[in-house]
């Protein structure tokens, strides 16, 4: 009977690996940190993003504002600002954020302004 149990699991994960394999996500990630930012420099960098977001983008924050917000362009996730931790972390949803018309000027305007962590 334990034999039967454990060839069932077996296979299980066999077909689950399976199944994940074909139905991996499209699209990459790319990381980018930065040394961790001012409370109040994040708020600008908030507004920036308020501000220049093209019309088909919005700006999720919930109830940590102050820590990280999304931009999301035309509905799909494009950019996640993260200055809760050690370091600001920017996330982009490659094949959204780098072709995403509303993240490119924000990203400019940013890489002139902040030095890579090393």
């Amino acid at each position: 009977m334990k034999s039967l149990t454990y060839a069932v699991l077996c296979l299980a994960a066999l077909i689950g690996s399976a199944l994940t394999h074909f139905h991996l996500p499209k699209g990459d990630l790319e990381l980018k940190t930065y040394p961790k930012v001012s409370a109040a420099e994040f708020a600008v960098m908030r507004e920036e993003a308020l501000s220049l977001a093209a019309e088909d983008a919005t700006l999720g924050a919930g109830s940590f504002e102050a820590r990280y917000f999304e931009l999301t362009c035309r509905g799909e996730p494009a950019l996640l600002v993260d200055n809760s931790s050690s370091q600001l972390l920017i996330l982009g949803f490659i094949g959204r954020a780098s072709e995403a018309p509303c993240v490119q000027p924000l990203l400019q305007r940013w890489s002139s302004r902040l030095l890579p962590a090393d």
